[in-house]
């Protein structure tokens, strides 16, 4: 067997990466989820290297956001497309939205251990609060369409 795959899979893949990093925050967010360098993101995702998005890593990044775009994008390759339901599709979303809420529960609780809120610690909060405004309006949106779905 070839450790080479077709310029279609290539591209595919590779666009799906570009697609998972962005919506992951960035180069620099996905590489600590994944405790690699940016270096090894950027080739990750960059149509001239031959590097390729471990397996590993892509489930680590899809948890993270709560969507399987690399996983989407080989199983299409493979003409593998399992029908899910708008309630199945949800679950991974969900369940990382919990470790994600986790995570400002534990900032807020270890910035107010000591009874005072001081301006570092207001700041650091204030960021993981703005990282939620972001994640929540797509978790609504797929929410929606999974009542829209059970409306029919």
């Amino acid at each position: 067997m070839s450790d080479e795959i077709d310029d279609t899979a290539f591209y595919r893949i590779k666009a799906a990466t570009r697609q998972l990093v962005k919506r992951c925050g960035g180069v620099g967010p996905a590489a600590v989820e994944c405790s690699v360098t940016d270096t090894m993101v950027s080739r990750w995702q960059s149509n001239t290297e031959k590097t390729m998005i471990p397996i590993l890593s892509a489930v680590a990044l899809e948890r993270a956001i709560g969507e399987p775009i690399v996983t989407e994008a080989m199983a299409e390759l493979t003409d593998y497309c399992p029908a899910l339901t708008p309630g199945q599709r949800i679950i991974p979303t969900l369940l990382g939205d919990l470790g994600s809420a986790s995570r400002l529960t534990a900032a807020v609780l270890q910035a107010l251990e000591d009874g005072d809120l001081t301006p570092a610690e207001a700041k650091y909060v204030d960021g993981i609060y703005a990282q939620r405004e972001t994640e929540i309006p797509p978790i609504r949106l797929q929410l929606a369409g999974v009542i829209a779905a059970g409306a029919k």
